[in-house]
């Protein structure tokens, strides 16, 4: 039995504007206690990467997860098409699906989708939860990573991470793919102050295995996502439209993230919360920017608390809570 009907998930195929995707639905195994959890992930994850999340949330939730177009099975997707239209093509897949309302977990380039989505269509997100997140100095330095950038303005341009950022997006841009992968995996998966888990040396193989083995298609399929978002901020000067209005999002928001994570630290975190109109900052313990690989668990336990409104701030592994009010 396919490993996607053992959890009694169907997948359906769509299409918007003649771009053909597709999603995975898994209904929750027991009572559902608030809406469907629409699940977002990074520029090389796909519809099928959410399978331990799928295991723990269903217990309490339905799960939707998509190939969206341009990503993983779907249709390649122009350069030129923004998060914009992914968005459009995320409500048109709702609205086919039969879901009026959910909760979406937005994680690094989906991060940006759901952002987006929140922004456009706050009628049907209950909560918003964003990881792997930042405003980088020129956009394009985060992206070049996973995507996970989203304007022009709050770093130091002469932080020596941003300029680590800088070179590898130049070497991405030159065609150097092979001397980019193994350096893009260092920095997804190092960590600052902290002394990892027993998962973290498992974590960094998994992504160095990722990147150094990815087909010449998702390569290429990586590279035009990252010129989608060259694109926005050439065009627009920032990647989605939720900046460019200055308003504070009016949907409850948990940004959250590992305490050692280096790429997308707990204080820009803290800063990024400061664009919505609540939201709470969460660091949990012994983790990276990888932290939804690396401490899974306690990952799925912090969203089931902020999804079912329940306390986030005395989860075990947590090192650090905030709150913000725009």
């Amino acid at each position: 039995m396919p490993p996607h009907e053992a959890l009694g998930a169907r997948v359906s195929t769509l299409t918007y504007r003649g771009y053909t995707y597709c999603a995975r639905v898994t209904p929750s195994r027991q009572a559902p206690r608030t809406e469907p959890v629409l699940l977002l992930g990074g520029i090389l994850q796909d519809k099928d990467s959410w399978r331990l999340y799928e295991l723990g949330i269903t217990d309490w939730a339905g799960t939707v997860t998509f190939d969206l177009p341009g990503l993983g099975a779907a249709d390649d997707l122009p350069a030129d098409h923004g998060v914009d239209f992914l968005t459009d093509a995320l409500r048109h897949a709702l609205d086919c699906l039969g879901m009026p309302s959910v909760n979406v977990v937005g994680y690094s380039y989906g991060a940006l989708i759901a952002h987006e989505f929140a922004y456009t269509c706050a009628s049907r997100v209950v909560r918003l939860a964003l990881a792997g997140i930042r405003r980088a100095d020129s956009g394009m330095e985060q992206a070049g990573m996973d995507g996970g950038a989203v304007d022009g303005g709050g770093v130091d341009a002469a932080d020596p991470g941003t300029e680590e950022l800088r070179a590898l997006d130049r070497m991405l841009t030159q065609g150097g793919w092979d001397a980019f992968a193994p350096r893009a995996a260092d920095l997804l998966t190092r960590m600052e102050g902290v002394a990892g888990n027993t998962r973290s040396g498992a974590v960094r193989r998994l992504v160095a295995r990722q990147f150094l083995t990815l087909p010449a298609d998702r390569v290429e399929q990586y590279r035009t996502n990252l010129e989608r978002l060259r694109h926005a901020l050439t065009t627009h000067g920032t990647v989605i439209r939720a900046d460019r209005s200055g308003a504070a999002l009016q949907v409850p928001v948990l940004l959250f993230t590992g305490e050692g994570d280096a790429l997308t630290p707990p204080h820009e975190l803290r800063e990024y919360a400061r664009g919505f109109s609540d939201a709470r900052v969460i660091t949990i313990g012994n983790s990276g920017h990888m932290v939804m690989l690396e401490r899974a668990e306690e990952c799925i336990d912090l969203l089931r608390r902020f999804f079912t409104d329940a306390p986030v701030e005395d989860l075990s592994s947590c090192t650090g809570a905030s709150r913000a009010k725009g």
